[in-house]
């Protein structure tokens, strides 16, 4: 992984972080093969130059200095979650820092906002194929690993790729304000 991020166009692993982001495709308690890509992407970026700059790294030490702070206040049985959870945020972070160097250099930022609208169609395919399945585990070709969430048959609420009704309702509201945005800025003819 770390070999195709080096040596593909930026473009390409941007591309892939950026539309495969809400999709957690293999889970487990110690994290993502999201979070895994994010920190291989960040370190080919790193070493291949592309990350020069890095705005805000005060404010994003400071954060985590706050959490381990508050880490050391939690009984010590769950410090394994807490440093967990943390290495989560700090794939975040690396995403930031390559998504943001990586916008810097293009001329045109509308690369960035396909990917933006792909990773939108692709999260409402992905709440129509739940909303179709229902009630039902429906397992993509069978594999666990790409199984569809269920939907919440308690509360009958859509929980999207997100496993969570809240953090869907949350993306919805802001990409149909983000997306409104661009729409009435978009230029004629562009």
């Amino acid at each position: 992984l770390f070999v195709v991020a080096y040596a593909a166009p930026a473009r390409f692993s941007i591309g892939l972080l950026l539309v495969l982001a809400p999709f957690q495709i293999i889970a487990s308690h110690f994290g993502t093969l999201n979070i895994a890509l994010i920190y291989v992407t960040g370190a080919a970026h790193i070493f291949r130059g592309r990350v020069r700059a890095f705005p805000l790294i005060l404010c994003f030490a400071f954060i985590f200095f706050l959490y381990f702070l508050s880490m050391s206040q939690t009984p010590r049985a769950t410090y394994l979650d807490h440093i967990l959870y943390m290495i989560g945020v700090g794939a975040d972070v690396v995403l930031f820092y390559v998504v943001y160097n990586y916008a810097r250099q293009l001329s045109d930022v509308r690369v960035l906002l396909r990917f933006f609208v792909v990773m939108n169609a692709l999260i409402l395919v992905y709440c129509v194929i739940q909303l179709i399945t229902g009630y039902e585990r429906f397992a993509f070709l069978g594999v666990q690993e790409f199984e569809f969430a269920e939907l919440n048959e308690e509360k009958q609420r859509l929980v999207g790729p997100f496993g969570a009704a809240g953090t869907n309702g949350e993306l919805f509201v802001l990409q149909i304000l983000l997306l409104s945005y661009l729409s009435l800025h978009q230029r004629a003819g562009t």
